[in-house]
């Protein structure tokens, strides 16, 4: 009964602390716990933490009349990738509503990502030289392939 009791009380305490919250600010609390609980890491200077915050900014302050406007689906793709990479990139918007994720190694090595609403592109240019890029197809559902593919990058250029 106690444990009960406990509960209770706990929902309670959260119902009061996010009174008066919109429906869009209590799905992104849900979606923030849902993060802390699947990461190791709930450090604010993470990279990841970083990313997502970048990622939410855009989300929350475009405009849709600017010339890089990034839909919220690209943004939702972006973050689902950005949640599960091991290895986190560097972000931009760019004015074709997608999201560019670049990765660079030490040798000057680079690995790009363009997420957009309904696919993902890749591109891999060894040591800076475009004449040896190659272009692996990926799907944007497949965040295993994904992720091996970034591993798979830095274990050969790092």
């Amino acid at each position: 009964m106690a444990a009960r009791q406990t509960t209770t009380v706990m929902f309670d305490t959260l119902r009061n602390e996010t009174l008066g919250l919109s429906d869009y600010g209590m799905m992104r609390l849900i979606d923030y716990a849902r993060f802390l609980k699947y990461t190791k890491s709930n450090d604010r200077t993470d990279s990841r933490m970083s990313n997502i915050s970048l990622l939410e900014e855009i989300k929350e302050t475009q405009k849709k009349d600017e010339e890089d406007y990034v839909s919220d689906r690209v943004i939702d793709n972006a973050l689902k990738l950005v949640f599960n990479l091991e290895h986190q990139p560097e972000l931009f918007k760019t004015r074709e509503n997608s999201i560019n994720m670049q990765f660079e190694a030490n040798d000057g090595s680079y690995l790009e990502f363009e997420v957009f609403e309904d696919r993902i592109t890749c591109m891999i240019v060894p040591q800076r030289n475009y004449d040896e890029a190659v272009y692996p197809q990926v799907s944007l559902d497949n965040i295993g392939e994904i992720n091996a593919i970034v591993r798979g990058f830095y274990g050969k250029y790092q």
